[in-house]
């Protein structure tokens, strides 16, 4: 952050009303998140009202939030929201050279742009399918299987019906001859594309099957055969494409199907604790046996 810009915020501390005095707090400690704040979620996090925000920015110069943030944002150098005395340090002095300091940067870039994702429309229609269709079906392919995988067992503790597409038996049965009103179907794949990725996804999608494909950056067919596809950045500098962007995705994803479903899902995972700990255990813990409820 510039210190001209700092230096307001800071006389903002000594000089404006209690309201203004805690927003520029908020502000100065917690810069790192600024990016994924609206002035409604700043006002209810600071306890005032989003015309205080709006107010507050007004005495700073600006016409709202919004046009403070892109203010803030194209002031922090090349660095996607200045990242901080020891993370600058790590930028001079990457040991490998400019590798490292590159792919941090592009990674805090691509998870701006997934949480981004997360606050759209297309973010919400996906969550609520998930959360009220009777089959959720998800496929994975190459290494992206492990995502694929990784997506199913955390749905499976919210709900029934959660299902990993068996990819090896050549024939996707559970997906084509399925319901289409009843089921959901959701892809991971990354370049170099597997035929049977897109395959599914054009025959799912003209069977009316809801189709959600999870992607980079440099997929041109997914458009054609989903009803949403999240294009995610992949290329972070290093060797082999990474998948930490997609990770963070997902677990965005997870979480507005929990926001979907509800408090009634609390009783759910509790029974699964319990469970767990009869047959399995956690390390330091003596679970009481199962009791089923009523």
């Amino acid at each position: 952050m510039s210190e001209s810009i700092r230096k307001v915020l800071e006389d903002k501390l000594a000089d404006t009303t209690p309201s203004g005095r805690a927003i520029a707090q908020y502000i100065l400690a917690n810069l790192r998140y600024l990016p994924f704040e609206s002035s409604a979620s700043l006002a209810r996090k600071i306890g005032v009202s989003e015309v205080t925000v709006g107010r507050f920015c007004r005495s700073l110069g600006y016409r709202h939030f919004k046009e403070f943030k892109a203010e803030l944002r194209d002031d922090l150098s090349d660095s996607p929201w200045r990242l901080g005395e020891r993370l600058q340090e790590f930028q001079r002095n990457g040991r490998t050279g400019q590798t490292l300091p590159r792919s941090l940067e592009l990674h805090i870039e691509g998870l701006v742009k997934v949480y981004e994702l997360a606050q759209g429309r297309e973010m919400a229609t996906v969550a609520k399918r998930i959360a009220t269709r009777k089959q959720i079906l998800i496929a994975g392919f190459q290494t992206e299987r492990s995502n694929a995988m990784m997506m199913a067992l955390h749905l499976q503790y919210l709900r029934d019906g959660v299902q990993l597409v068996d990819v090896g038996s050549g024939h996707f049965a559970e997906v084509l001859l399925g319901d289409p009103q009843k089921m959901a179907l959701v892809i991971f794949e990354n370049r170099r594309y597997s035929q049977q990725a897109e395959l599914l996804a054009r025959q799912a999608h003209e069977l009316d099957v809801p189709v959600t494909i999870i992607t980079d950056e440099y997929n041109g067919w997914a458009k054609d055969c989903s009803s949403e596809a999240f294009y995610i950045p992949t290329e972070l500098n290093l060797f082999w494409a990474s998948s930490a962007c997609i990770v963070t995705f997902v677990h965005l994803l997870v979480n507005a199907v929990f926001v979907e479903l509800g408090a009634g899902i609390e009783d759910r995972l509790n029974q699964i604790a319990r469970s767990y700990g009869q047959f399995v255990g956690h390390v330091g813990r003596n679970a009481p046996p199962f009791q089923p409820t009523d």
